[in-house]
């Protein structure tokens, strides 16, 4: 027996005097049995009056019951379902089979009610709180703040407890299908659920932590905690999974809505079971929104099944995906720290688990989503994982030293699930043991300031290899790179000849971790590339590089035999500064067709004879302008059997031990403006090169003159001539 004190209010929250309130039999119109005082004095009739404040109350036997309010040029309003349970009974009453679907949105198109839970009675006399709730349509009106304070609900309410013990399961589930906001108090709060814990609310609900409060959850194999078929939010929790299983511990179902998820805290999962995948939020993209700002992961850990890249013994933190269609939505704030792979004696393996994994279908066009803010160490195979179109980045930090790590960002494309693109990153970093710190296989891929020192991994089933980038589809986009990794960039794919790349900004360390001649350079599995732009390249070689044939720019290498691989290369503005090995190269390119390479410059501070800046061999129509070089070397340029109309102009490379242009059996090398003592390869039935000289008529050259292309400026003329074959003519073309 409790006391229940509710006031009446009209929709623009002022309270209703004089207003009838009647108590009748759940569902009938039988008129209920109502008590003046606690267990004694039952009131004539089952009616009671709001006072000058708005106020009624009455003593009841716990149970359910229906209300009818009226009042004065109110029209009636019946209120379907009012139940009384002391807080106390509430879990003995749940339990006995009784319905409990405690509160509903008021109807209120004349009054509407506004819910107190009191000590006493209105007189002043001791009593017991009571939880009292009101049901009825589903029609909104305005209302006042207070009314709206009282859209919230406390789990204490429904008889949790909070002390880490007690299973406060049915507490939580009944407190969410009232369809208000859930509160937790502080405290620790069990979950020990035998199966599936659907809510079926419509619309947006929180459930959020009042202070410090933890979801202690303990699940058998294979059980899945929640499915939320509505929008529920979740803030400020902190969940431990205590070292047990979670299958799927947060669902949202298609069209729940705009989903929130806001500072929670998750940690100590060690599923074992490696017969499924486990997920610990999980939204389905179809009809819904979402925004997620700050979640924190620790110590999750997954059972693998030996095989890489199948659902089973596979782990993600969060996951959008499962459905159809496009979605918008935001993920920012994301700190992830030991999330890993285990086999059956619980050690870190390589094997399948992401932090952030986002998977839309062929229809996901007008995706918009945002990623900001993540940051993971020692994160497991991958820190965030995108197989989807346009998605934007910013602001990711990676760091592995475990060595079970293949990146810290991955666009994956196709693969049953269309065609992806339009993928953004802006500022982003990886360290550490990875295989690939950034890659790409989706078209129209933009990376912007990235920054990776990478080294290969430890674990079995991991290449041997470690790749700063990886470009591995068409219209790729770098602008800003720097990079120490063992391989810098790596362009190519064994199922396309790779389109329309373009690298801008990239500044490279070659030091003692660099794998021989692998900084920007073909993968070993290519088909080719058409379209390749190297724009802005700051090199720099120091002495403890391990290979002589060390060059800042290596395509030719992974080309897969004798056969034309690579078409339509421009390499411009390029430094290298060494103090490297003996043989260290610039460049070396090989078996590419147009190829054009301009303003490159050469810094040798080691003292030592270096070997070739730039190197290009068995390649067609190859065309080099402006080479400049400081320092000593072996060769300014050198080009082996190369074909169809080369040229090679301003070379700048008093100090090359050998030549500064050296041929080495091309066709069709027209050398100019290079000193002439400085070239080699010449031959007398084809000339190779020419030389732009200044002086007197008495000075003219008379040797190594090319028709049309030899130029003397005669400072006794005042004007240039040009040699035509057999005389010197002026731009009016005069013999002169």
């Amino acid at each position: 027996m409790q006391q229940y004190q509710n006031v009446i209010q009209d929709k623009f929250g002022n309270v209703i005097v004089g207003a009838s309130v009647a108590v009748y039999v759940y569902g009938t119109t039988t008129p209920a049995t109502i008590y003046s005082g606690n267990g004694s004095g039952v009131l004539p009739s089952n009616t009671v009056t709001t006072n000058s404040l708005g106020e009624f109350a009455f003593y009841a036997a716990n149970g359910r019951y229906s209300l009818s309010v009226s009042a004065t040029n109110f029209v009636a309003e019946n209120f379907t379902d009012f139940i009384m349970y002391d807080p106390a009974d509430i879990g003995a009453v749940a339990a006995s089979g009784v319905a409990f679907t405690p509160f509903g949105t008021i109807a209120a198109t004349n009054v509407q009610n506004a819910i107190q839970e009191v000590v006493g009675d209105l007189s002043g006399s001791t009593g017991s709180s009571l939880v009292g709730f009101l049901q009825a349509g589903t029609s909104a009106q305005a209302r006042t703040v207070q009314a709206k304070e009282r859209d919230i609900v406390s789990v204490k309410d429904f008889g949790a407890v909070g002390d880490g013990v007690t299973d406060d399961t049915a507490a939580i589930v009944n407190a969410l299908a009232t369809g208000k906001d859930v509160m937790l108090p502080d405290g620790t709060y069990k979950l020990a659920p035998t199966s599936l814990q659907t809510i079926s609310n419509n619309g947006y609900q929180r459930l959020f932590g009042e202070g410090n409060v933890t979801l202690s959850v303990v699940l058998a194999s294979s059980i899945n905690l929640f499915l939320f078929n509505g929008a529920v939010a979740l803030e400020n929790l902190t969940v431990n999974f205590n070292n047990g299983y979670a299958r799927t511990a947060f669902k949202w179902a298609a069209n729940a809505g705009n989903i929130c998820i806001k500072d929670v805290r998750v940690s100590n999962l060690k599923d074992t079971d490696s017969t499924t995948g486990s997920i610990t939020f999980w939204i389905i993209e179809t009809g819904n929104t979402f925004e997620i700002d700050g979640v924190s992961a620790s110590s999750m850990l997954k059972k693998g099944n030996g095989v890489i890249g199948d659902d089973a013994g596979s782990y993600n933190l969060i996951y959008v995906g499962g459905g159809s269609g496009s979605t918008q939505g935001s993920i920012q704030n994301v700190f992830v720290s030991e999330i890993h792979n285990i086999d059956a004696s619980n050690q870190i393996i390589f094997e399948d688990t992401s932090s952030v994994y986002i998977l839309t279908d062929s229809t996901d066009a007008k995706n918009r989503i945002e990623i900001h803010n993540v940051y993971g160490f020692n994160f497991g195979k991958r820190l965030i994982k995108i197989h989807a179109s346009n998605v934007s980045i910013a602001n990711v930090n990676g760091y592995s030293t475990e060595g079970d790590s293949l990146g810290v960002i991955g666009f994956n494309n196709a693969q049953g699930y269309g065609e992806k693109y339009g993928n953004v990153v802006n500022t982003a970093s990886a360290y550490g043991l990875m295989e690939s710190a950034f890659s790409s296989s989706a078209p129209k891929t933009t990376w912007k300031n990235l920054r990776a020192s990478v080294q290969p991994g430890t674990k079995s089933g991991m290449s041997a290899s470690s790749f700063g980038l990886l470009v591995l589809s068409n219209d790729t986009y770098v602008d800003g790179f720097w990079s120490d990794s063992q391989r810098d960039i790596a362009i190519g794919s064994s199922l396309q000849v790779i389109k329309n790349t373009s690298l801008k900004n990239v500044d490279l360390t070659i030091n003692s971790t660099k794998a021989n001649a692998c900084t920007i350079h073909n993968t070993s599995d290519t088909t080719g590339f058409d379209g390749l732009t190297i724009e802005g390249v700051s090199a720099t070689v120091d002495s403890a590089a391990p290979a002589a044939s060390t060059a800042v720019i290596y395509l030719w290498d992974y080309l897969n035999g004798t056969t034309i691989k690579g078409r339509n290369l421009s390499i411009s503005n390029v430094l290298v500064q060494t103090n490297g090995p003996l043989n260290s190269l610039g460049m070396n390119v090989k078996y590419c067709e147009n190829v054009s390479v301009s303003d490159v410059k050469y810094l040798n501070t080691s003292g030592n004879s270096h070997y070739r800046l730039v190197d290009i061999e068995n390649s067609v129509n190859v065309n080099v302008d402006d080479v400049t070089i400081e320092g000593t070397n072996q060769i300014g340029v050198f080009m082996k059997d190369c074909t169809g109309r080369n040229s090679v102009s301003r070379v700048y490379n008093q100090s090359a031990s050998i030549f500064a242009v050296y041929n080495n059996n091309s066709s069709n090398v027209w050398v100019y403006g290079c000193n002439h003592d400085q070239v080699s390869g010449v031959t007398t039935a084809t000339p190779q090169y020419s030389k732009n000289t200044v002086g007197t008529t008495a000075s003219r050259p008379t040797t190594g003159l090319v028709s049309g292309y030899s130029q003397h400026f005669d400072t006794t003329l005042g004007k240039p001539i040009w040699w035509n074959g057999s005389v010197w003519k002026d731009a009016a073309g005069t013999t002169v």
